[in-house]
């Protein structure tokens, strides 16, 4: 099986836009960089250009964390002695923050022939408009370069995250319709409900008649106490 190599006439190249309000400046870069090589395509070769066209707008709303805007220096030397300048990250974003960019993203591209054509390929503007709407850029999220950065390939970490998410999920159980049923008579004796008992009717609870003395058995004799005097007279003694 032969290795496969991207020849130049067969790479097509695509344009891609990107918004950079609120985005961190190191994690834009590397998504950045990785477009311009075309490092998320199947077809990518180390020595050949297979990457990207990529628009940047709103590079001045670029954001970083920590004390980054006060502690970053960028430095350039003019050669004699004593030359050396400083200029931190805020006043650089104040004066020139296209160029805040460019410096993130050349500095992740090869440094050699192949980089300086590949960073020919990054176009950053600090207002929101471009002059490129005729190439018909498509834009991207930052929340798809994520996710999905390119439409060629999806991330095996990213893949690995979904099938996990997926088998924690309960399978869905199956629906079934719901058939009338028949009404059932009630087993055995139930409790009338509060609202039946207000709307029927008290019924009369059932009395047995009392049993009076003619109705009693003849011959029968009543038993009575005795008396308490009864108890104080001493027995009879039996002969």
């Amino acid at each position: 099986m032969k290795t496969y190599t991207a020849k130049p006439k067969e790479v097509k190249q695509r344009w891609y836009h990107i918004d950079a309000t609120g985005l961190i400046l190191g994690r834009l870069a590397c998504e950045v960089a990785n477009l311009l090589r075309g490092k998320y395509k199947p077809q990518f070769t180390p020595h050949i250009d297979v990457g990207d066209f990529v628009v940047i707008t709103n590079a001045e709303r670029v954001r970083v964390t920590g004390r980054k805007l006060k502690q970053k220096m960028y430095y350039r030397h003019s050669g004699y002695p004593g030359g050396l300048k400083e200029i931190p990250l805020w006043r650089m974003l104040e004066r020139n923050p296209e160029r805040v960019i460019r410096l993130a993203v050349k500095r992740m591209l090869p440094k050699n022939k192949l980089g300086q054509d590949i960073y020919r390929k990054l176009k950053v503007y600090a207002g929101p408009d471009h002059p490129h709407e005729a190439q018909r850029p498509i834009t991207l999220k930052f929340e798809d370069l994520l996710e999905n950065p390119s439409p060629f390939i999806v991330r095996p970490e990213v893949a690995a995250k979904v099938e996990v998410e997926e088998k924690r999920k309960p399978e869905p159980k199956p629906r079934v319709k719901a058939e009338p049923e028949a009404e059932e008579k009630p087993k055995g004796k139930t409790k009338p409900k509060a609202e039946d008992r207000e709307k029927k009717p008290e019924a009369k609870r059932e009395t047995k008649p009392k049993t009076t003395d003619k109705e009693k058995k003849p011959g029968a004799k009543k038993k009575t106490k005795p008396r308490a005097e009864d108890k104080k007279k001493p027995k009879a003694e039996k002969k």
